[in-house]
């Protein structure tokens, strides 16, 4: 057995023996795990949501500085990009740090982990309106592409004015995977996406009330 199959075979086993030692339904195991998986992983994303606040704030700081390089470097784009991006070193502002790459990997590995778990389990029962957990459901596809797009609009470092297509091709692209798989997956994506929107509006909150000045510094 190699790594991977541990890891596919660790999920399946989880979700297997939640349902059994608690005595409640497969979607509700499903879910349970689901919640389980993201409150390990949160101090990981977490730390990635803080690495996106500070970006923002930073940023929104130095907009006067922005718009003088934009205003003195107007005919010349090639100096306004070296200029601009030093102005973001020299402030500590970064697209990623390692915490944003541990990020990215371990809800990659733990997402397709579950993915793949789900595939190879055997469905049997219902959850309040779905019919079958082992059959896509419509409704519930549509649910998660709009928790996808609210989970994604909250992110801390979403412009103000962002491009909506931006947050919409992500949650389409949910929809038109789970009307193809089973409705499972679909029940582990909603509950993996509540759990960003409430992580997205818990950071978002704390800094509201902190002193956003000396929380950039601390970065």
């Amino acid at each position: 057995m190699n790594v991977w199959e541990g890891i596919v075979g660790f999920v399946t086993q989880s979700i297997e023996v939640i349902a059994v030692s608690f005595g409640v339904s497969e979607a509700i195991s499903i879910m349970l795990f689901t919640v389980f998986l993201r409150v390990i992983l949160s101090p990981i994303s977490t730390l990635a949501m803080i690495h996106m606040v500070r970006n923002k704030a930073a940023m929104h700081m130095l907009k006067p500085q922005i718009s003088q390089l934009n205003e003195k470097y107007k005919d010349d784009p090639k100096t306004l990009d070296v200029n601009t991006m030093q102005l973001y070193k020299d402030n500590d502002i970064t697209l990623f740090n390692k915490n944003s790459l541990l990020n990215i990997l371990t809800q990659g590995v733990s997402g397709f982990a579950v993915f793949q778990a789900i595939q190879g389990l055997l469905f049997k029962s219902k959850f309040m309106w779905i019919v079958s957990l082992a059959k896509p459901d419509v409704l519930l596809a549509v649910l998660v592409g709009v928790m996808t797009y609210v989970s994604m609009t909250l992110m801390p470092a979403s412009a103000e004015q962002a491009n909506h297509l931006m947050f919409i091709i992500p949650a389409l692209l949910s929809v038109l995977v789970l009307v193809s798989f089973p409705s499972a997956l679909g029940l582990s994506m909603a509950v993996s996406s509540a759990f960003s929107i409430l992580q997205s509006v818990g950071v978002s909150l704390y800094f509201r009330f902190s002193n956003k000045a000396e929380f950039i510094q601390s970065s």
